[in-house]
């Protein structure tokens, strides 16, 4: 049976019991087309691809009806044997089996080590069996008001706390990581974020559009020949040259040609991205006159945000102020 990939609205305000009707008639017609290959979707719908994950959906559901028992033969026993680790396909798999024995579900986790801890899971675990304990005392009951945490409040605090604990660090890490990526940093100094907030706030000083900033930032590291194009960002050029300085300082404690270093930079760092009044245009041309052609050039566009496309250079820039957006798509 090929992957059947569902996506499901749990708000609204519905119950559990609604929910269930709108998922097994969501089901019912996926399995209508159950004969239609994963890829082949995935090549219909032209989903921006990434090797981190799968392209059209990150969490799994499977459901397993035949339960793996001992099988007798005549001179020959085979027993399941229950592997230890497994290689996750996806960000996160919940697997359900038939139980013979207690006719009931054995349920089990697989998960991407990058992405969760064993102990996350095992608490995700516990929220799942509160939630099915809550769906089993009252179906009728609103899906956004069914438990997840345990009764005892004093753990739940507890546990809140240790979450919440948890994210500065985790923030302060992921941040540095990013920005040493941006900036073309392979290894991990102490002063590489007194850096990269140097840079910042002269961006913020000079009025430098993010993005242009740190794509041509990759030329400059390829060679000094870039410094001109990132000049052209700057109100008072002087500020770049003055932090580059420290920059390339860095740089050259690194044993990497500049051609490689600057070619993982533009990997991270997008040539294009939906600037806000391209989107207003795509959607007004679509709602005003139907017109879907800026909306399908702007998705082109960014289906390869991180690839040179001389022929759309003009997507890259940032609004005139004629166009600059003050109430987005999004109604913000």
């Amino acid at each position: 049976m090929n992957t059947l990939v569902l996506r499901a609205h749990c708000g609204g305000g519905k119950t559990f019991r609604e929910y269930l009707g709108e998922i097994r008639e969501m089901n019912v017609e996926a399995q209508s087309h159950q004969d239609v290959p994963l890829e082949m979707v995935v090549e219909r719908v032209r989903p921006q691809r990434s090797t981190s994950h799968e392209a059209l959906f990150q969490i799994m559901f499977s459901m397993n009806t035949n339960e793996m028992r001992e099988v007798r033969l005549k001179d020959l026993k085979l027993t399941p044997v229950k592997r230890e680790k497994v290689a996750a396909k996806f960000d996160l798999m919940l697997e359900a089996v038939e139980d013979g024995e207690s006719e009931g579900l054995k349920l089990s986790f697989t998960y991407n080590c990058d992405l969760f801890e064993g102990e996350t899971v095992e608490r995700l675990g516990g929220h799942y069996l509160n939630l099915l304990l809550g769906i089993a005392e009252n179906p009728e009951r609103n899906i956004e008001l069914l438990p997840l945490l345990s009764e005892d409040e004093n753990a739940v605090l507890t546990s809140a706390r240790e979450a919440i604990d948890t994210f500065p660090p985790r923030f302060e890490a992921a941040l540095g990581a990013g920005l040493r990526r941006k900036l073309g940093f392979t290894t991990q100094e102490e002063g590489d974020m007194a850096i990269a907030g140097d840079l910042l706030e002269r961006m913020a000083a000079n009025k430098v559009d993010y993005t242009l900033l740190f794509r041509r930032l990759c030329d400059a590291a390829s060679s000094r020949d870039g410094d001109e194009r990132v000049h052209a960002l700057f109100e008072n050029a002087k500020a770049f040259d003055e932090w580059a300085v420290n920059w390339r300082t860095r740089l050259a404690r690194e044993e990497i040609a500049p051609s490689e270093r600057a070619s993982a930079m533009r990997r991270v760092n997008p040539a294009f991205i939906p600037r806000n009044h391209r989107v207003e245009a795509a959607i007004v041309a679509a709602q005003q006159r139907s017109d879907f052609a800026p909306f399908e050039e702007l998705l082109t566009v960014l289906t390869s945000p991180y690839d040179d496309q001389p022929h759309y250079a003009h997507y890259a820039n940032p609004p005139t102020p004629e166009e600059v957006v003050h109430q987005t798509f999004c109604g913000t």
